[in-house]
């Protein structure tokens, strides 16, 4: 706990250089990184799956037919919600990251109930579940990679002296920032100082962005190999679906954090939801070096 303090004390600082509106921004280019809960859904198999279950029998949201296999759910997950405001993928792997650990409540009488109404998680949005739930090893435990190099490494963001990096390298100081858990008390302001120093320079880059694309470079990955030659995968349009997404978000908050004119209120709740995903990060790497050790 008390790391994770530093670490939110650190973006902070480092954040200072923004306003409020630009903040906001700020953090939810932070939570729009999903691949840290890639990596815990693999951690947390088994109680996902419980949930998501409970959560969809409640409001009979019936199981995935037989012939929907673990490769045709991942084909599915390409597929866009029925708002079409997102992926199935983005909609799902979203959904665990904010609500992952109360999906389903236990009432007075000790009976495990769905909690989509208070959640807003539609009829749609629990299909979407039970296609993430089916995909087998081989999938979840590619999910990272698939994420990082078939989706972020083809999002380019160029700076005014096209300066050209991609949507991954938006998130990796915050999860190596996570990672970072045996550091010494006596180490910690100069960690603080450090971090703080790293993310001022990286919101400079973000602040001296002027275009966003898609590189149109699609990095294949053991998940897109394996489905790439089923009739049903549509290559060009899966492809789009998934990524366009994932780069409409990311170039809203890039609009607001260069922007000089604030488009909304700070939302502080975005802070608590920082400070839940890095206990995430930091559970999932105790209990993996737990797991390691014994």
């Amino acid at each position: 706990m008390y790391h994770t303090c530093n670490i939110i004390k650190a973006i902070k600082i480092g954040s200072d250089i923004l306003d409020k509106n630009q903040k906001e921004a700020f953090y939810d280019l932070i939570m729009d990184n999903q691949l840290i809960i890639t990596e815990v859904f693999k951690l947390r198999r088994e109680f996902y799956d419980y949930s998501v279950n409970i959560l969809c029998n409640n409001e009979d949201i019936p199981e995935l037919d037989n012939e929907i296999t673990s490769k045709h759910a991942m084909i599915k997950l390409f597929e866009l919600t029925e708002t079409g405001e997102y992926s199935r993928l983005q909609r799902a792997l979203n959904i665990l990251m904010k609500y992952g650990d109360i999906l389903i409540i236990t009432n007075k009488y000790w009976i495990r109930r769905s909690n989509h109404n208070e959640l807003g998680i539609t009829r749609d949005d629990m299909y979407s579940l039970r296609l993430l739930t089916r995909l087998d090893k081989l999938y979840t435990s590619n999910l990272y990679e698939f994420l990082k190099e078939s989706v972020y490494n083809t999002i380019a963001v160029f700076g005014c002296k096209f300066k050209e990096f991609t949507a991954y390298n938006l998130y990796t100081k915050i999860y190596n920032m996570s990672k970072q858990v045996d550091i010494e008390e006596v180490e910690y302001n100069k960690y603080i100082n450090d971090s703080a120093y790293d993310i001022k320079m990286y919101i400079k880059e973000l602040k001296g962005t002027t275009v966003i694309w898609d590189l149109n470079i699609f990095k294949w990955t053991e998940i897109s190999h394996a489905i790439c030659h089923e009739k049903e995968f549509n290559y060009r349009g899966s492809v789009m679906n998934l990524i366009d997404k994932y780069l409409e978000s990311i170039k809203l908050n890039l609009i607001i954090i260069n922007s000089k004119k604030p488009k909304y209120k700070l939302n502080t709740a975005l802070v608590i939801f920082i400070l839940m995903c890095i206990i995430i990060v930091i559970v999932y790497l105790i209990k993996t070096k737990y797991t390691v050790n014994n």
